[in-house]
């Protein structure tokens, strides 16, 4: 068994990379790190963040940053929400229940998994005051999708995000040569209490998804609709044409489709194509406080992070979840004083060079 390491010594990504990689199996480790085909989309959300860079000001009389932000009529302490990751007990035992009790100390929003190990119902009764949002798989059965929605809403989630990036799963080919399968830990929503109409059907993901589903998951529900996994601009203008109240600018962290855009080169286009008329969030390769800080400046509203709190999660369960968090906030802080940006509504692409 491998001993938990002094968690002061965990600063950066890498740091709760490489111990996770010593905490994991070969097997789970790669499932989180790995990305499509020769993972080239992966990298280049990372090599296309580094690419931009952060034009400080000066002299801005600076003595402190407000981090503070509304987004989806949530009040939030910062732009950071957690993204959806399924079948968290493979990371940890308490699953998606430690990182919602990680998250509900921080007040930092949890995106919630349509496959978690967990039931959404559990889930949410560890968020205590702060807020969650489910994330949407469709199935090919409309009644089971429909419940699930019911489900959210009635177990106070806030809003609905549908990932709509994936038709496939990717062709990934750590797991094909691990002979991975996740199979027994994202049953948490499909069985058991208050999911009876989940019992004897034969439930698949819906493949052939279309605008017509976003029609009607708009009719299913009052809550606010994002559709996850946009890099068009084309795309994006028609969601906001839809009345759909946000999008998250993804590419699935490089895990469907290998040469597709990184997501921060997607997200100035798209911006500027849907002139702030739309809330936006980005996920993909965020890292840091200035990787936040450049996503802000090219019009970001919040970002979603994932790997980061599944490796602290698999390192050191709820704590780690909480100390890789309240670092990641304080690296913000730190960031944003030294561009000389006192709040995140000031972020704008003054602040930025670079490719995207």
């Amino acid at each position: 068994m491998v001993s938990t390491p002094d968690l002061s010594k965990l600063c950066l990504f890498s740091d709760w990379e490489s111990a996770a990689s010593k905490a994991l199996s070969k097997e789970n480790f790669d499932y989180v790190q790995e990305a499509a085909g020769d993972e080239l989309t992966s990298k280049d959300n990372r090599s296309d963040l580094d690419r931009c860079k952060i034009i400080p000001r000066i002299l801005r009389g600076i003595a402190g940053v407000d981090t503070s932000t509304s987004v989806l009529g949530m009040n939030l302490p910062s732009p950071i929400m957690l993204a959806p990751v399924g079948g968290q007990e493979l990371f940890d035992a308490g699953g998606e229940l430690s990182v919602a009790k990680a998250s509900s100390r921080l007040g930092i929003p949890m995106v919630v998994s349509t496959v978690s190990s967990y039931s959404l119902e559990s889930i949410s009764s560890q968020l205590g005051n702060t807020d969650g949002i489910f994330q949407l798989y469709m199935f090919n059965d409309d009644e089971f999708n429909r419940s699930l929605v019911e489900r959210a809403e009635n177990s106070g989630y806030k809003s609905i995000i549908f990932t709509v990036d994936g038709p496939t799963i990717g062709r990934r080919p750590r797991s094909i040569k691990n002979g991975f399968s996740n199979e027994g830990h994202t049953s948490g929503n499909m069985f058991g209490k208050n999911n009876e109409k989940a019992l004897g059907k034969q439930l698949k993901l819906k493949c052939d998804i279309s605008w017509s589903d976003v029609d009607k998951l708009r009719e299913w529900t009052s809550l606010p609709v994002v559709l996850k996994g946009i890099v068009s601009p084309l795309d994006a203008t028609e969601a906001m044409d839809r009345g759909v109240d946000g999008i998250v600018v993804s590419n699935h962290g490089g895990r469907q489709l290998d040469g597709a855009i990184s997501s921060i080169s997607a997200l100035g286009t798209i911006n500027r194509a849907t002139k702030g008329e739309i809330t936006i969030l980005l996920d993909g390769g965020i890292r840091s406080g200035s990787d936040i800080l450049k996503a802000l400046c090219l019009g970001a509203d919040a970002v979603l992070i994932g790997r980061l709190y599944v490796y602290a999660l698999s390192v050191a369960g709820s704590k780690g979840v909480e100390k890789a968090l309240v670092d990641l906030l304080s690296d913000l802080q730190i960031s944003m004083l030294n561009s000389g940006i006192s709040s995140v509504k000031e972020a704008d692409p003054s602040y930025i060079t670079g490719p995207a």
